[in-house]
């Protein structure tokens, strides 16, 4: 459990320096080769993001930050869930575990869209009207707190292997840097990696204005569920350097502001939120 416990540590532990090198790496490549010009201040996204992320990451510290792992141990000691049960091989399992995981995100991810009082915590990550490596964290806490909790229950059910969840943890942690980063892959090399990874154009597209687009490409690592699903787009209506990106309502400068952030899940628009089917391209 302490040696667990180190190595989740963002302070000193492993993900840290990967968190870190990745926003490092993931800025210059903004600053030297960006997609598309940003619309809104820098200065005011970047201090209101980056404070959401400080407070979210505060109270999940305060509160139930290590639920997830906490469960994991747990199961793993005293033999609970799926994973558990069957005669996997130790790494069969840690790798049934990381795959079971992403899964269960892309689900939570799609109920997040789908049901009216959860969009309207899961919003604020869409409402940003520029996307760059700040967007990755910008959540609300509400919506980590419900996140944390559900992802608990999953490894629950599963037995995912406390490993499984701290490859994915970093995995993500990392990945979601650069999939909301404001530059592009070479063409070639992003219909490759999309095959395996979710690249930042695939991901891109989720950003959009256009609800179609906003509601497909749930996925958070590996792209096979959208496509599985058929919540894939491949590409925006609009080009990527053309898109709209953000949503049709809080577009207003002042929206950008720490406190209307935390406001906005009690925030009411006149914009709906219909569900629709989004396109299939190949």
């Amino acid at each position: 459990m302490d040696i667990l416990t180190q190595l989740l540590d963002r302070e000193t532990g492993i993900t840290g320096p990967l968190f870190w090198g990745g926003i490092i790496v993931v800025a210059l490549w903004e600053v030297l080769l960006p997609l598309r010009p940003l619309t809104h201040s820098v200065m005011v996204r970047w201090l209101s993001n980056i404070g959401i992320a400080v407070f979210t990451y505060a109270l999940l510290r305060w509160t139930i930050g290590f639920l997830t792992f906490d469960v994991a141990i747990a199961a793993e000691q005293h033999g609970w869930g799926l994973l558990h049960m069957s005669a996997f091989s130790p790494w069969a399992a840690v790798v049934l575990g990381l795959l079971w995981l992403d899964l269960v995100s892309y689900v939570i991810h799609q109920v997040f869209h789908r049901i009216p009082v959860l969009w309207r915590v899961h919003r604020l990550h869409h409402s940003d009207p520029d996307v760059d490596f700040t967007t990755a964290r910008r959540h609300h806490p509400f919506e980590s707190l419900l996140v944390l909790a559900l992802t608990a229950l999953a490894v629950l059910t599963a037995g995912a292997p406390p490993l499984s969840l701290l490859l994915w943890w970093t995995i993500i942690g990392v990945l979601a840097l650069f999939q909301h980063g404001n530059f592009a892959l070479p063409d070639g090399l992003d219909r490759v990696l999309r095959w395996v990874i979710v690249t930042p154009a695939m991901h891109r597209v989720h950003h959009s204005a256009l609800r179609s687009e906003t509601d497909s490409n749930y996925g958070q690592v590996f792209p096979w569920w959208d496509r599985l699903f058929r919540t894939y787009c491949a590409h925006p209506e609009g080009g990527y350097e053309g898109m709209t990106l953000g949503l049709e309502y809080f577009r207003e400068p002042e929206e950008q502001y720490f406190h209307r952030l935390l406001l906005q899940p009690f925030l009411t628009t006149e914009a709906s939120h219909p569900i629709e089917t989004p396109r299939q391209n190949g």
